[in-house]
């Protein structure tokens, strides 16, 4: 088993841009071949929801930063995704 380590608060509010989806970040998902999955839960109809996204896809709400992950899944890795907010 390897070590793994998140950029990603939990506790703190996390936006998928691509969905406008919003919620706490309660989780962090590491897969053995693919990225890092982070888990948002929120509040829906009066009940405690969750949706997991891909940690790259995320934008932090208090900075407006991305979490830098060394797990992206995709080829290329870190370097092929030119949108990317280093911290």
């Amino acid at each position: 088993m390897g070590k793994f380590k998140s950029d990603t608060k939990l506790g703190e509010r996390y936006r998928d841009p691509l969905t406008g989806f919003e919620g706490v970040a309660t989780g962090v998902t590491f897969y053995l071949h693919a990225c890092e999955r982070i888990t948002l839960e929120f509040v829906k109809d009066g009940k405690i929801e969750y949706e997991s996204f891909d940690a790259p896809r995320l934008v932090h709400i208090r900075s407006g930063l991305q979490p830098v992950t060394e797990r992206t899944g995709g080829p290329g890795g870190r370097e092929a995704q030119p949108n990317r907010v280093a911290r």
